[in-house]
């Protein structure tokens, strides 16, 4: 089996089927590399480095990010539920997400500037005091995720579901909502829209 060993340094690979389940990944560096249908739930990545790589059918549930390093990175089809983003290394972090479970994760102080996410779920999310400018959240389920204290301007959350904003601390600016979100927003903010509050029935 390929083994990922402490100070090593991966180019161009790729990696299918590993088990790292509650082991440790230590100052391991990928550069534009795979890693599909493997297996990393509850793993401990210390001071890695990931950059143009591509995670693919991947468990990574509870993964502990010990200042691991993520550019360029994308996950497609994979569950990474229970992660604590903001212990990942923050000055070059740039990730996408594909038709993934991000459910009970925290986004807390992350600079997200760009972020993509397409499709999936993210329930139970924590989006606080990050920069979320300009970032896309597409066709995602966001059942009980919160906005806190957001970077929101030229966000686009227009496709997403069960879109909720914390009114007085996101800030926003050409941010782009589903419409039952912004009348929910309009709403708390004591603004009422009296054609469209009858058109939805409230």
């Amino acid at each position: 089996m390929t083994t990922l060993a402490p100070d090593s340094f991966h180019e161009a690979k790729s990696f299918d089927g590993l088990d790292l389940r509650g082991g440790r990944l230590e100052r391991v560096e990928l550069l534009d590399c795979v890693i599909s249908d493997s297996q990393l739930s509850e793993a401990t990545l210390d001071s890695c480095s990931f950059e143009d790589v591509t995670f693919r059918r991947c468990d990574l549930s509870v993964v502990q990010l010990g200042g691991t390093a993520f550019r360029g990175v994308k996950f497609d089809e994979c569950k990474l539920t229970g992660l604590d983003w903001s212990r990942a290394q923050d000055l070059t972090f740039e990730v996408s997400f594909h038709d993934c479970v991000l459910d009970f994760s925290s986004f807390q102080g992350v600079r997200l500037r760009k972020l993509r996410i397409e499709g999936g779920r993210a329930h139970n999310v924590i989006f606080a005091d990050s920069d979320l400018r300009a970032a896309r959240l597409g066709y995602v389920d966001l059942a009980g995720a919160q906005f806190t204290g957001n970077d929101l301007r030229g966000t686009d959350l227009s496709t997403s579901v069960n879109v909720v904003l914390e009114p007085r601390t996101n800030r926003l600016h050409k941010t782009k909502l589903p419409v039952d979100a912004a009348l929910k927003h309009l709403k708390q903010m004591g603004i009422i829209v009296p054609g469209m509050q009858q058109a939805k029935g409230r």
